[in-house]
């Protein structure tokens, strides 16, 4: 990911535009194949792609060469993926009836007429005999999946998830808020922190990972009901009707009954606002109607901010939990040090890196100003955005292999299980949730014989 930034003739800085390539270090050619980087990074800057669009692209240009030589070799294929940037191209693509033509104009993919005359011209005669269907391990993946399926009645080919699994939403969570947490603590004691004096706000404390980030707090804080607070959108949201598996928690019920939480941050008192010093997202990102930590939150905190400094964490996935701030912090600090006016004063900004003072390991970035106030001083405040709010966890080890090969474990024998069931109708089936999707899948959480649980809903 990189920054182009559009200079206007006042030589004031527009608003940033994020754009993506692909980075030649991590591709793997056949000898026979050229790949058009510049086309694409051509495509993704010009259609002003997000990073979703970017990878649905690039993945239906590989999807239509893989396509061509599973044919040409009368071979079957199953899709395996973490993000959901094909299957859901495909399912949609077949429902709607597009050509491959059609594809290659909606994803913005560069043409490629050898392999275009190779395939039949409907995508869904292509796929014919060839797709079994695909497999998914994300949230994101399962959402798109299910959206697809509940506006259209079904998907076009049969799709196995383990997103809501017992291994995924409460084993896999659970180390991911403990690796967020020692990520988070590594860098304030570079600094000079400990973490058990922060006052803390997390975002998506009724999630799966910010339950157990809650759930941790507890222990690691001198007094932690005064010093954590949190908001999620389920918060004052009656519980659902919806059934669930023994294992699972309600989703509506406070993960440390007693705390401060609150469905918009907005909604917390200023003075616990104000007091804030440590800002940890695991919601997701803002959705329409529901914010995070905004430019304005930002503001308000530098202006009126009882502690100096602020860090800001992110335990979601790529950058999506912060984007406000990303992108106001880069339309800032284009240069090194700019004279720059906040709410009507003048302010002073300097951009540095956070680096370890022992190792000199890259940390993130720390955003400095220095502000005038009314009464003629000068008060300095800083934000500290962690590994630039990216995902936190990623800093050091993610999720520890000791829990992630279970998961591909799970993933992997549910792979088996799928093809050894086919055919099945064309729907989304969930570990723990569908018998087909459950028997015999490694750490499967038994069903009663026969029963079937309804799939938990999308995130809106």
């Amino acid at each position: 990911q990189y920054f182009v930034l559009d200079l206007e003739k006042d030589d004031t800085l527009a608003q940033p535009r994020v754009s993506y390539r692909v980075d030649r270090k991590f591709i793997k050619l056949r000898e026979e194949e050229n790949f058009p980087f510049e086309e694409f990074s051509h495509n993704f800057a010009k259609q002003k792609l997000n990073f979703l669009e970017s990878m649905e692209s690039l993945t239906s240009f590989t999807f239509l060469r893989f396509l061509r030589r599973a044919r040409k070799n009368h071979q079957q294929c199953l899709i395996i993926e973490d993000g959901a940037y094909i299957a859901p191209v495909l399912n949609e693509s077949v429902l709607s009836g597009l050509s491959i033509s059609k594809v290659r104009e909606k994803y913005h993919l560069p043409q490629e007429y050898s392999v275009d005359k190779a395939l039949p011209e409907k995508l869904e005669s292509a796929l014919q005999g060839v797709l079994l269907g695909s497999l998914e391990h994300t949230r994101n993946g399962y959402d798109r999946l299910m959206r697809i399926q509940q506006k259209a009645g079904q998907l076009s080919y049969p799709a196995f998830t383990i997103a809501v699994s017992y291994v995924k939403t409460q084993l896999e969570s659970d180390a991911v808020a403990s690796s967020v947490l020692n990520a988070i603590e590594s860098v304030l004691f570079s600094q000079g922190y400990v973490l058990q004096r922060r006052h803390v706000h997390l975002f998506g404390s009724r999630g799966n990972i910010g339950r157990s980030l809650m759930k941790y707090f507890m222990g690691r804080l001198d007094e932690p009901y005064t010093q954590i607070s949190a908001s999620d959108i389920k918060v004052n949201c009656q519980p659902s009707l919806q059934r669930l598996p023994n294992w699972h928690p309600e989703p509506t019920n406070p993960a440390v009954p007693g705390c401060l939480e609150t469905c918009q941050y907005s909604e917390l008192p200023l003075e616990v606002r104000h007091n804030i010093d440590l800002v940890i997202g695991v919601s997701g990102g803002p959705t329409p109607g529901n914010t995070t930590f905004e430019v304005s939150d930002v503001v308000d905190w530098l202006l009126h901010g009882k502690k100096r400094d602020l860090f800001l964490a992110s335990g979601s996935t790529k950058t999506a939990e912060f984007p406000d701030l990303l992108a106001w912090a880069n339309e800032i600090f284009t240069y090194k040090t700019r004279k720059i006016v906040i709410a009507n004063r003048p302010t002073y900004g300097v951009k540095r890196t956070i680096r370890s003072r022992i190792s000199k390991r890259y940390y993130g970035s720390e955003y400095s100003f220095n502000i005038l106030h009314e009464d003629g001083y000068w008060y300095p405040k800083n934000l500290f955005f962690l590994h630039d709010l990216m995902p936190i966890n990623f800093l050091y080890y993610g999720v520890p292999t000791e829990v992630i090969e279970e998961v591909l474990a799970q993933l992997m024998s549910a792979a088996l299980e799928m093809v050894d069931q086919l055919p099945l109708k064309p729907r989304l089936y969930a570990v723990d949730f569908d018998p087909e999707a459950t028997h015999q899948v490694f750490r499967s959480q038994p069903l009663p014989q026969g029963e079937r649980i309804p799939l938990i809903q999308p995130y809106s």
